[in-house]
């Protein structure tokens, strides 16, 4: 109902995604959803995908089921949408992808050799993109996998220095984090 006054295709995804941070800040976790829900479902499934504004919304609610769908349906789908992601046109997206299947869905799925793999091309992509945020996300995530081996002095620095770069952040997608 929120949106229901904006007849611009590209600013109502841009307040959605807007209203979902907005919600999943304040906890209004089934609330978000619902949200993501309802704007994806103005699309057809086979919607061109590239668009800048719909695939953010459609990794964040892929995001949003990691917490209650199985993970065997949800890497399958984040692996389609790095499939149809452009590097170059969309390099935010294609990081957060990337991370996703490194970090938290490759976590989930257990298989930590192929998680690995996502996530250093994730810190390679955010380092040539100078994205901070995917890259601080990265290193904490590669840190925990190292310090869960064992290795922890490696560990302690690739934390502090996802600790640095955090903090060095700007735009709400860093302070979020």
């Amino acid at each position: 109902p929120q949106l229901d006054g904006i007849s611009d295709p590209n600013a109502r995804l841009k307040f959605a995604s807007i209203l979902f941070d907005m919600m999943h800040i304040r906890g209004r976790y089934a609330d978000a959803a619902e949200l993501i829900r309802q704007e994806l479902a103005l699309y057809p499934p086979n919607a061109e995908v590239h668009s800048p504004l719909l695939l953010p919304l459609k990794i964040r609610f892929i995001h949003h089921q990691m917490f209650y769908r199985p993970v065997t349906e949800l890497w399958p789908r984040m692996g389609d949408l790095l499939n149809c992601c452009d590097r170059t046109q969309d390099p935010e997206s294609y990081g957060d992808i990337l991370f996703m299947l490194g970090g938290n869905l490759g976590a989930l799925r257990g298989n930590y050799q192929e998680a690995r793999q996502f996530l250093v091309r994730a810190i390679e992509h955010a380092k040539q993109q100078r994205d901070n945020y995917i890259l601080a996300r990265s290193l904490r995530k590669y840190g925990d996998f190292l310090r869960n081996r064992g290795h922890f002095t490696f560990a302690r620095d690739l934390l502090l220095e996802a600790l640095r770069l955090s903090g060095r952040g700007r735009g709400s997608r860093q302070r979020i984090y």
